[in-house]
């Protein structure tokens, strides 16, 4: 027979072994399964009231509910959409439909737009796998969703100053998180985030070039957090592609392709676009600028934030001056 068990101290998986694997597979599909058995999943979102009708008898005892819960969000199947976990977002069962009002705001410049391109058309289960890891880790999403400080409405999770409210919206429309101004919405390949100050946009290519591109596309402006947040979601990108789908990836890499932040600026409406790769050389010729085609000269901050390390919290960074460097061969820790 066989026996899975996972080394998943985060998620207290590591005391768990599953001796029937079979299980495993059932208490996951349980929830993704069809509209006849499940009926309760709107528009990707089911209340955890519902689980119960879902997880019982002697195969799936109710009381274990939580551990069935921690379970479904370790494998990318379905997470919390609050810190009360009153709503169940299950990711690959949500609206195909973008929802309108995404399209970048008119009185703030989108500054940051990288294309990733796939060889392949997209996998199954990618963006279900991506829009359960970004909750998760790109932190303006997740400060959103699991605010320190919660109520015990099912429908409203509470901060200090404002309530967040979770609408289904109608069947045929994709559902969103609201709480104050701060906007999140998401749908089967693609997610939203717009609060006052910045703008984020993760999104399938083919609805942006309207042709048979594989790929997707990260938009976001260039303020503190939408920086943040453009290098997280290319960091959640990059392992998800070489942990689940290293088929994607070109040699080592990812295919990448970086919209010049000056045509973006000025409102170029056909942006010159860099390789990765070729930023990656000036960046080892110690540039701190490349030119662009279309005249401009750009700063490789601007361009690759992620890759001179500007997107990291400045209280993480040191400047040269307050590093002291004393080479001892008596302290050496051994030699690469």
């Amino acid at each position: 027979g066989s026996l899975l068990h996972y080394d998943d101290r985060k998620n207290n998986l590591d005391d768990l072994y599953f001796v029937d694997p079979r299980w495993l597979c059932d208490m996951m599909s349980v929830i993704v399964t069809v509209k006849e058995r499940n009926p309760f999943i709107r528009n990707g979102i089911i209340d955890h009231s519902y689980l119960p009708l879902l997880y019982r008898g002697k195969q799936f005892p109710s009381e274990f509910l939580d551990q069935y819960l921690v379970l479904l969000d370790r494998f990318e199947v379905a997470l919390p959409l609050d810190q009360a976990k009153h709503r169940i977002l299950i990711p690959s069962l949500l609206p195909d439909i973008c929802p309108d009002d995404t399209d970048r705001p008119s009185d703030r410049k989108v500054c940051y737009g990288r294309q990733i391109l796939f060889p392949i058309p997209t996998p199954p289960g990618f963006w279900s796998r991506l829009l359960a890891r970004m909750m998760h880790s790109v932190k303006c999403i997740s400060d959103l969703l699991r605010p320190e400080n919660i109520s015990t409405s099912p429908a409203v999770c509470m901060d200090n100053e404002h309530e967040m409210v979770i609408s289904l919206g109608p069947a045929a429309f994709a559902p969103l998180v609201q709480r104050g101004d701060t906007v999140l919405k998401y749908w089967k390949s693609g997610i939203c985030f717009q609060s006052p100050e910045t703008y984020l946009q993760v999104e399938d290519l083919m609805n942006v070039c309207n042709s048979n591109t594989y790929g997707m596309c990260v938009s976001a402006t260039s303020d503190h957090i939408g920086c943040r947040a453009y290098g997280e979601v290319i960091d959640v990108v990059q392992g998800l592609v070489s942990e689940w789908y290293p088929g994607l990836l070109q040699a080592t890499e990812l295919d990448q392709r970086i919209l010049c932040f000056q045509c973006l600026t000025a409102g170029d409406s056909d942006p010159y676009v860099f390789s990765k790769e070729n930023l990656v050389q000036y960046i080892k010729a110690s540039s701190a600028h490349v030119p662009c085609p279309k005249g401009h000269e750009v700063a490789l901050v601007d361009l690759v934030p992620d890759l001179v390390l500007a997107d990291i919290d400045k209280t993480f960074l040191l400047e040269e001056s307050d590093v002291v460097l004393k080479q001892d061969d008596s302290q050496q820790l051994g030699k690469g």
